[in-house]
């Protein structure tokens, strides 16, 4: 599926409604599992360079998450001279927000390009003000999976995007080219 078809579908702007969340354990089995293969395909079209996983100390609702996150992120982008674009998952565990991101990112400086793994990951994540780990994903096929995975983990799942535009330019013309990896 391409990113251009899924945006067109309204899957960008689409937030479940309750009744949704709440009908998705009772679907089945074979429709969880296309939802996750659906899913885990999606985000291998890309070459994640951060895999990054946040959390809260307390409940927060999700646009208060989104505000925290939209904050970090353009942080490090001035900061850092880099535009990124990244999915991010967000589930409850205990009614605390959990994160989990696939960010990848690219700039110049000083007319030489710069992409996420020429940045510190450690100083970003002290720069979250909860807990925080950020690490190069060795497979982008695993972090696909184990993002997926999430989905059925909590009733209070949801998914968005950061600058679809710069996902577009960036996505794999091939999925298999990123497989590969």
């Amino acid at each position: 599926m391409q990113l251009n078809d899924l945006k067109q579908s309204n899957a960008f702007n689409h937030t479940p409604t309750y009744k949704e969340r709440r009908l998705l354990p009772f679907s089945s089995h074979r429709q969880q599992v296309n939802e996750f293969e659906s899913l885990s395909l999606f985000l291998t079209e890309w070459q994640w360079q951060w895999f990054c996983t946040f959390t809260f100390q307390e409940y927060f609702g999700p646009d208060r998450v989104k505000k925290y996150l939209l904050s970090w992120t353009r942080q490090l982008c001035v900061s850092e001279s880099v535009q990124v674009a990244y999915c991010y998952i967000l589930t409850y565990h205990s009614k605390i927000p959990h994160l989990h991101l696939s960010m990848i990112g690219e700039g110049k400086n000083n007319g030489v390009t710069k992409t996420l793994a020429d940045v510190s990951r450690g100083k970003w994540a002290n720069k979250w003000p909860f807990y925080s780990e950020i690490q190069i994903p060795h497979s982008i096929s695993a972090v696909s999976k184990y993002m997926a995975t999430h989905k059925f983990e909590s009733k209070d799942f949801m998914y968005d995007f950061y600058n679809i535009r710069l996902l577009k330019r960036l996505q794999a013309r091939d999925p298999g080219e990123v497989m590969k990896l």
